[in-house]
Formats: structure tokens, sequence, C-alpha cells
């Protein structure tokens, strides 16, 4: 393989680095998703929740469950995804800083964090629906 000029070089650092960026764009896309879904389900539930049907209720929180796991997901993917360039990069320039924010054990914490709001808002929807009599 011929060596690489420092113009090619640039070229594939600055194609890495859009790469991660648009990575980025992706995961702030499926968290403004993830929050809209998280706050329509968590209005639904306090306003409606008492009087909705078992079936209504079901079908709400079954939807809710897929949606926000899928986009929860989304977000994983586009994560690991720039957490694979990022390494790339490091190999093809050492000299290159790269956030120390994008990393396996962040995806992990963020996907833990976002299993516990999605816990927290099915055990609203809970309480709304059997509320405890004083």
């Amino acid at each position: 393989m011929p060596e690489m000029t420092e113009l090619q070089r640039g070229e594939i650092i600055r194609g890495w680095i859009e790469l991660m960026q648009n990575q980025g764009v992706l995961v702030n896309a499926d968290s403004t998703m993830m929050f809209t879904l998280l706050f329509g389900y968590l209005l639904v539930a306090y306003f409606v929740g008492k009087n909705l049907s078992r079936s209504q209720t079901l079908i709400l929180t079954v939807l809710y469950i897929i949606a926000f796991v899928v986009t929860v997901g989304n977000i994983v993917g586009s994560a690991y995804a720039t957490v694979t360039m990022k390494v790339a990069l490091i190999q093809v320039c050492p000299e290159c800083t790269v956030s120390p924010l994008i990393s396996i054990e962040a995806i992990f914490m963020v996907a833990t964090v976002n299993a516990a709001m999605l816990g927290a808002s099915l055990y609203f929807m809970w309480n709304v629906r059997h509320p405890k009599i004083e």
C-alpha cells in the first residue's frame, strides 16, 4: 500500500470527524424523541390515566414501551458507532484529541439512566391507576 500524503490523511481525519458529528446529531434527535415520548406519557398518565380503560392503558403502555426501547436502542447504537469511529480515528491520528466523554462506560450509564426513566414513568402510571386509599 502506498504511503499516504498529508492531504489524504487530513481528508480521512476530517471525514471521520464529520461522521462522528453526524452520529452526535442522531443521538440528539433520538434523545429529543425519547424525552417527547416520556413527557407525553407522563402527561397522559397525569391528566387522563384514571379515566382510561384497562385495554386503552395496555395499548398506550405497550406502544410507549416499544417506542421508548427502540429510541434508546438508536441512541446506544449511534453512540457505539461514535466510540468505534473514535478508536479508528485515534489509530490513524494519535495526536488528535477526542472527547473523553464518548466511551463504552458512558453508553452503559446512559442506557441505565434511560431504563430507570422508563421504569419510573411506568410506576407513575401505575400509581395514577391504583391510588392508595387513606
